[in-house]
C-alpha cells in the first residue's frame, strides 16, 4: 500500500470513529436535556401540589383529605429523587461522551494535519470540519428500527 492510500485509510479510521464519537455525543446530550426538563416538571407539579396543601389547610380540610394530601407528596418526594439519580446518571454519561469526543477529535485533527504536512489536500482526503455539538442548537436525533422476521 503506497504511502498516500495509507494516509487516506489512516484518516478515515479516525474520521469514522470521531463521528461515531459525535453520534455518541449528540444522543447523550438529547438524554440529559430530556431528564432535566423531566426533573424541572415534576419539582415544579410538587410546588403546585404543597401550594395547594397550604391553601386547602386554610379553607378547612378535613384529615382524611390532609393525609391524602401528604401520601400524595410522600409519592412525588420518592420520584423526584429517582429522577434526581437519573439526572446526575445522564450527566455523567454526557461528560464521559464529551471527553471521549473530544480525545477523537484531537487525533482526528492530529492525522488530518499530519496529512495535510504530506501534501495531501483536503479535497483528496475527503475531510469536513465537524463542531463541537454542545455548543450547537437544537439536536434532532433519527432512530432506524429494523424489523425482525
Amino acid at each position: 500500500m503506497d504511502k498516500s492510500l495509507h494516509e487516506k485509510s489512516d484518516l478515515d479510521i479516525a474520521r469514522r470513529q470521531e463521528s461515531k464519537a459525535y453520534n455518541e455525543l449528540e444522543v447523550r446530550i438529547q438524554q440529559a436535556k430530556e431528564q432535566k426538563s423531566q426533573l424541572d416538571s415534576l419539582l415544579e407539579y410538587r410546588n403546585e401540589c404543597m401550594e395547594g396543601l397550604t391553601n386547602a389547610r386554610e379553607t378547612g380540610l378535613t384529615p382524611v383529605h390532609v393525609r391524602e394530601y401528604q401520601l400524595l407528596m410522600r409519592h412525588i418526594n420518592s420520584v423526584v429523587e429517582v429522577i434526581e439519580h437519573k439526572v446526575n446518571a445522564s450527566q455523567d454519561n454526557l461528560d464521559k461522551a464529551q471527553e471521549i469526543w473530544h480525545k477523537k477529535n484531537e487525533h482526528f485533527v492530529k492525522v488530518k494535519e499530519s496529512i495535510k504536512k504530506s501534501s495531501i489536500t483536503d479535497a483528496e482526503a475527503g475531510i469536513e470540519e465537524i463542531d463541537d455539538p454542545s455548543k450547537e442548537g437544537p439536536i434532532v436525533v433519527k432512530k432506524y428500527y429494523g424489523h425482525k422476521h
